[in-house]
């Protein structure tokens, strides 16, 4: 004997068939009520119910400055270079990253003339220097590449 709780539920109701006329049971407004925004499927981006939009509501900034144009160095100074570099070793972006100096290789570089300078060291042209440390560099015998 089969008890109601071990019975398979069959469902055999089919789906509504909305916006098939009036007389298929959801007819005209299709279960959506009458006309407005809740009966669209899908209101564009940045509508904001009729308010003016964000965009239109801010600033209106001209010129390309405020796009981000502007150079970000990383800056390293001659102190740093002072105590992490030996007599003769070549500052270059790969060494500066090497002794975590910089964070990333694919940022500008600039040496600033900060703290002094004992060492020969030899200044990779991939690296951007100032004109103070430039004379501090080849003040102590070092090497700048242009």
């Amino acid at each position: 004997m089969a008890f109601i709780h071990q019975l398979i539920k069959i469902n055999d109701k089919a789906a509504k068939r909305v916006g098939r006329g009036k007389g298929s049971g959801k007819g005209k407004g299709t279960g959506r009520g009458e006309a407005g925004q809740k009966k669209r499927t899908t209101v564009r981006a940045g509508f904001e119910g009729g308010q003016a939009r964000l965009v239109k509501r801010l600033p209106f900034l001209r010129g390309k400055s405020f796009r981000g144009t502007s150079k970000v160095s990383q800056i390293v100074s001659i102190a740093q270079i002072e105590k992490a570099y030996v007599a003769g070793e070549v500052v270059s972006l790969a060494s500066l990253k090497k002794k975590g100096l910089i964070d990333s290789v694919k940022v500008p570089v600039k040496l600033l003339s900060g703290g002094n300078l004992t060492k020969n060291i030899t200044i990779h042209s991939t690296v951007g220097f100032s004109a103070k440390t430039r004379e501090k560099v080849e003040a102590v015998g070092g090497i700048v590449n242009d």
